[in-house]
């Protein structure tokens, strides 16, 4: 028997140990990984199995149950994505309606002349902001926490606190610009 072939007959019987120890506790992490949806997570069950079978060397070190559930994660998040996907945009409009198209759109309810008000509006706000409040805004709405943002600034924690209860404040509306 050739190393290749008893390495690929390990490699099954360590499958099916896993599968039969630990079916169990992937099926809920396929499940939960899939959205909830059980018929998502058996298939993508099936196909890590069959990954592991392909790929898996026992050699490299890898804990086995660990492969194998990183993998079925994977396969997982791949179907649920695409299924997702796939619902969001799987409705057509038939030919034979036209117009229908323009019917589904939403009404932005404004025109541009408001929209454009609402645009200068919202430069003037902008424009009331110091430099240090403008960066702190924009690096939390860039998802910065306020530990990371001291840290990158070179700035205390307070006084990221204090550019950001500032900026806010600035953003505000005021009453004279409301009326």
């Amino acid at each position: 028997m050739s190393f290749k072939q008893r390495s690929a007959d390990e490699v099954q019987e360590l499958a099916v140990a896993l599968f039969e120890e630990h079916g169990g506790y992937l099926m809920v992490i396929a499940t939960r990984n899939a959205g909830g949806s059980v018929p998502v997570g058996e298939e993508a069950l099936q196909e890590a199995m069959i990954a592991f079978l392909r790929a898996f060397d026992p050699e490299r070190g890898a804990p086995p149950l660990a492969w194998l559930t990183l993998t079925l994660k994977r396969e997982c998040w791949r179907r649920y994505g695409r299924e997702r996907f796939d619902r969001r945009v799987g409705w057509e409009i038939g030919e034979d309606e036209p117009g229908a198209m323009l019917d589904q759109l939403p009404s932005p309810g404004e025109g541009l002349e408001d929209r454009l008000a609402g645009l200068h509006e919202g430069r003037q706000r902008l424009g009331r902001l110091r430099p240090d409040e403008r960066t702190g805004l924009g690096l939390f709405a860039a998802g910065f926490s306020y530990k990371e943002i001291a840290a990158r600034q070179g700035w205390s924690y307070t006084k990221v606190n204090r550019c950001m209860r500032e900026g806010r404040a600035a953003l505000k509306p005021r009453e004279a610009e409301a009326a």
